[in-house]
């Protein structure tokens, strides 16, 4: 990895820094978490770090977010003093992040436990958009209150001991910058290399690929959620087959030496759903119907003479999109 800019110096630490992070050791806390959508990471590069709602608002950039929440969510942040703060969770196993799991593609952001001991920081004993009852603190009492079984064991179905407590969160001003990035996790190694061509050549922190952090409890299964877990584009040329490299961002063909592009996605849903590869100028469709409950190898060819000299190919799994190739076609 090549080293990350530092940025702004780091905030004012809390009078009881030592005290809150002796507290998140002895509770085998090592990362926090932060889920964002994989659209996201581009924006995230530009702004060197994770910033707050009111931040992005600020910065006339809030219009080009995906968010994690639901319009709902979204107004009781508004309301109840969350729009300038950067949420983060003390394990990625919460019920909230699994209901976007199934329907986003998202990755898991792993940030240095010691942003909590900064000044300001907020720690909610349940969900900060929670209206129930008061809450949260400040502090040493703040992270004290955290139902750090509940946490550990991941509970996920409603009513269960532990399903509110487990959604805590550790609430930090502003912004919380890049170099505070321990890594970012990916579902899948396409989703990895997806993120890769998102991000670019700028420095980043290390790119992960870590199913065991998506599913409903921390294990080494395969993840039960929908997951592009491999795409190969090969150029079908008059010398032979040439494969594109996925880590690159752009795939340049010629339309005299290449007649067709092979496509060949390996995706998985827990349930049947509908995967598209999609011709991003034209809004030519490929569509495939997922099996439920296990991996389904989708294959489409497409002429060349169907693309523009400057075109996307994009693979969606229901609504959400998990690949963007950028296709320039010469002469």
């Amino acid at each position: 990895m090549r080293s990350l800019s530092v940025g702004s110096p780091s905030p004012p630490i809390h009078p009881q820094a030592d005290e809150i992070l002796a507290k998140l050791r002895r509770e085998n806390i090592d990362n926090l978490f932060h889920f964002t959508a994989v659209s996201n990471l581009p924006l995230i590069r530009h702004l060197g770090g994770l910033c707050s709602k009111e931040r992005l608002e600020n910065a006339k950039c809030w219009a080009s977010v995906e968010p994690n929440a639901d319009d709902l969510s979204l107004r009781l942040d508004s309301q109840l003093g969350n729009w300038n703060k950067v949420a983060l969770n003390l394990t990625p196993h919460t019920p909230f992040a699994w209901k976007r799991k199934l329907t986003s593609h998202i990755c898991y952001i792993l940030v240095d436990p010691s942003v909590a001991a900064w000044q300001g920081v907020e720690f909610a004993r349940l969900n900060a958009a929670r209206t129930q009852e008061p809450h949260r603190d400040y502090g040493l009492r703040g992270v004290s209150s955290f139902d750090f079984e509940a946490i550990r064991s991941a509970p996920h179905e409603r009513g269960t001991p532990g399903y509110d407590t487990v959604q805590a969160e550790i609430l930090v001003p502003d912004k919380i910058s890049v170099k505070y990035f321990r890594s970012i996790a990916f579902i899948s190694e396409a989703s990895r290399l997806e993120a890769q061509r998102a991000w670019g050549d700028a420095p980043h922190p290390p790119f992960l690929v870590r199913p065991h952090l998506f599913d409903v409890l921390a294990s080494k299964s395969p993840p039960r959620l929908p997951n592009l877990a491999d795409l190969r584009i090969t150029a079908v040329s008059l010398k032979g087959g040439q494969r594109w490299d996925p880590t690159r961002e752009q795939l340049v063909i010629r339309r005299g030496e290449v007649k067709w592009l092979n496509v060949g996605a390996r995706v998985y849903t827990p349930e049947e759903k509908k995967a598209c590869a999609r011709l991003a100028r034209s809004g030519r469709e490929y569509v495939c119907q997922l099996k439920e409950g296990q991996y389904t190898d989708h294959y489409v060819r497409v002429e060349v003479s169907d693309l523009f000299a400057e075109d996307r190919f994009e693979y969606y799994i229901g609504d959400a999109k998990w690949a963007t190739v950028a296709i320039t076609v010469t002469d």
